[in-house]
């Protein structure tokens, strides 16, 4: 089968879809839907299951405030479950050595202009790569990291990101096994845990 002929027919069955899911229901969902109907009354496509509450986990939205421990810097971030790992926004990164090990010391911003100057040991480096843009070398270091209540020595590597909208990405390794994420909502959550 030719791919344009596979990819109408693929169309064709996305509409179809659509289309009996609208008829099951007696025509289109107003705007304002989620309001309107309880969960248990929703439309649910045909051989589809509707999610339920995962016992155990915290539901975060897209955008949380988490805290960057000691210091207890707030920091609006973005969980991000496409990267693995988690990116803080760093700037005047000066390395040095300490005990014979190398270290890295680094500006780090907060909500409300606020700022924390960090000295941490360089776990190791890695080269991103990224879409459109030269490979980077970045250094990774151990921070404490609160989301909610659940607190956590994190990896993270270090990135300026000053023109970027969240000065933090939190990846899959911080939120596995611990966290359900919610993609149409935000700040589901508090920092809550004690300083360190």
């Amino acid at each position: 089968m030719d791919r344009p002929f596979a990819s109408r027919l693929r169309r064709c069955a996305i509409l179809r879809w659509l289309a009996a899911l609208l008829l099951s229901h007696g025509g289109p969902l107003p705007a304002d839907a989620a309001d309107e109907y309880p969960l248990s009354d929703r439309p649910v496509a045909p051989g589809v299951q509707e999610a339920t509450p995962v016992s155990g986990f915290t539901t975060v939205g897209y955008v949380e405030t988490v805290a960057i421990q000691p210091g207890n810097l707030r920091i609006e971030a973005k969980i991000d479950t496409g990267a693995l790992s988690s990116s803080l926004d760093a700037t005047d990164i000066q390395t040095f050595s300490k005990g014979g090990q190398e270290w890295v010391r680094f500006i780090t911003h907060g909500n409300d202009n606020s700022s924390l100057r960090i000295e941490r040991p360089v776990e190791r480096t890695v080269q991103i790569r990224r879409a459109g843009a030269p490979v980077q070398r970045r250094y990774v270091v151990n921070i404490g990291v609160c989301l909610g209540t659940y607190y956590k020595m994190a990896e993270v590597n270090l990135a300026d990101r000053e023109g970027q909208k969240y000065r933090m990405l939190i990846g899959r390794r911080f939120l596995t096994g611990k966290f359900v994420i919610d993609p149409g909502a935000m700040h589901l959550t508090k920092p809550a845990c004690r300083d360190r």
